[in-house]
């Protein structure tokens, strides 16, 4: 997110008190002028409040750079452009994966096979997400049973699945340097939404 120092000079200084408040939303650049101009225009900071901001743009600064490297990481190649291929986007799969399991993220990453004419890979990547959703329950069930239980051990098989997917299947026949537009993942999360309330509601019936 680009941020103008001259935007913030136009501020007053009870604006710009805001911005470095514990908690504070916005991104590091945004506090640290705050934290400048207000220092240029004879704010007094004790030592202690000196190292809770700077410790605050620290953080934040952490942050903002993982949710840069995220972003260049699983989306780094879609565009704007109407004219290109619409996708589910690699960051969607992922998702997916993560929240409905890794059989929905084949179903979406088979999609995009399939619009790209590649049918053939298209089932065996939708294969291979009920191969590994049947792996993935006998595995959990077999560490349950011998009393090795790891925490989050769901959303670690399904993370190592989203790996498979996006490694062996999304670079090798889609491609590192495909441009696409993000197709919109509002109707496969609604059904999915439809599909599992009733499954948690009997998984907690059944508690």
């Amino acid at each position: 997110m680009s941020v103008k120092k001259s935007v913030l000079e136009a501020k007053k200084n009870n604006e710009l008190y805001i911005y470095i408040q514990p908690g504070s939303r916005f991104v590091a650049k945004a506090i640290q002028y705050s934290f400048d101009i207000l220092k240029q225009r004879g704010e007094i900071f004790s030592e202690e409040e000196t190292n809770r901001i700077t410790e605050l743009i620290e953080n934040k600064n952490l942050k903002d750079n993982q949710e840069s490297i995220r972003e260049e990481t699983w989306d780094k190649n879609s565009v704007e452009d109407k004219s290109a291929i619409e996708l589910f986007s690699q960051l969607s799969i992922w998702g997916f994966c993560i929240a409905f399991g890794v059989i929905i993220g084949s179903i979406l990453l088979a999609f995009n096979l399939k619009k790209l004419n590649k049918p053939k890979i298209s089932i065996i990547v939708f294969s291979f997400g009920i191969i590994y959703t049947i792996f993935q329950f006998y595995a959990i069930n077999y560490l349950e049973e011998i009393n090795f239980v790891i925490k989050r051990q769901t959303f670690l098989f399904s993370g190592i699945g989203a790996l498979i997917l996006h490694y062996l299947f999304w670079e090798n026949y889609i491609g590192k340097e495909i441009s696409y537009r993000k197709k919109s993942i509002i109707k496969p999360l609604l059904i999915c939404i439809v599909i599992f309330i009733p499954i948690l509601y009997v998984m907690i019936e059944n508690k």
